[in-house]
């Protein structure tokens, strides 16, 4: 953001949703991590399963790149990734202010959020080996 606002002179916007985003996106992606750690036994494969999951999905989600320099194929995988709403969320509430689209994004974001976050504890084991 630092970036954005000294070469660029990008004007950035905290409000409501920019925290609410925070916060869905934490347990939409503690929510994977529960999900990925039972099906991994160990610390160091677990680090690589999320590692598996997320850097794929922050190139498909148009996190660094926009999505219509891709194929579209792939903007069709990318609409599917949650990334892809966190990124266009936060995009919407702190760049171009559009209040419309930042409530779609994060509608999106507080389901997935919450589908991921409930399925992660159902699968977590709760009690020790």
């Amino acid at each position: 953001m630092f970036f954005g606002i000294l070469v660029w002179g990008l004007s950035i916007k905290i409000n409501i949703f920019f925290f609410i985003l925070v916060v869905s996106t934490s347990f939409l992606f503690s929510g994977m991590g529960m999900i990925i750690s039972r099906f991994v036994k160990e610390e160091e494969t677990a680090d690589m399963a999320g590692g598996a999951i997320t850097f794929p999905m922050m190139f498909l989600a148009g996190t660094f790149f926009p999505l219509e320099q891709m194929p579209s194929f792939l903007q069709s995988v990318a609409q599917v990734l949650p990334l892809y709403y966190v990124n266009e969320g936060f995009r919407n509430a702190m760049i171009f202010a559009d209040i419309d689209k930042t409530l779609y994004f994060t509608g999106i974001v507080l389901a997935f959020a919450l589908i991921l976050f409930v399925i992660g504890v159902f699968l977590t084991k709760w009690k020790e080996d």
